[in-house]
């Protein structure tokens, strides 16, 4: 399964862009608590040699977590401030489920861009075959 979302935002790319990639900023927007986050993280077999320092670790292969742990994955791309994409794993997922989630970030005018979002390989069932 998947979906492609455009939605349009009066702050430059660049600023858009930090506001996916900066921890502080994701802990908040996922309404998880930082200390919450990084004890999961540090803890998770799942993201091994992932340092509790990181929740969002933004280089390629980097790890982050979002809803204090419920998502996590690794950066695949990353061309600051146009491009940015992820692989994904919800924490209810079947080990090798994995889907992408792709950020361009286009300039519209000067404080007005335009994200195109797109996640891709969403499966249909978690590891209990309940329908997502």
């Amino acid at each position: 399964m998947s979906f492609e979302i455009e939605q349009e935002y009066y702050v430059p790319p660049d600023v858009l862009f930090n506001t996916f990639t900066d921890a502080h900023t994701l802990t908040r927007l996922s309404r998880g608590s930082l200390a919450e986050a990084l004890i999961i993280l540090s803890h998770s077999s799942a993201l091994p040699n992932f340092s509790a320092c990181h929740l969002s670790d933004l280089r390629v292969g980097g790890k982050f977590s979002l809803f204090s742990g419920s998502i996590y994955g690794e950066y695949v791309e990353i061309e600051k401030p146009q491009k940015l994409v992820q692989k994904w794993k919800f924490r209810d997922w079947r080990d090798a489920d994995y889907s992408q989630v792709s950020f361009e970030f286009i300039k519209v005018q000067e404080n007005h861009t335009l994200l195109k979002l797109k996640h891709e390989n969403i499966p249909l069932t978690n590891k209990f075959n309940e329908g997502l």
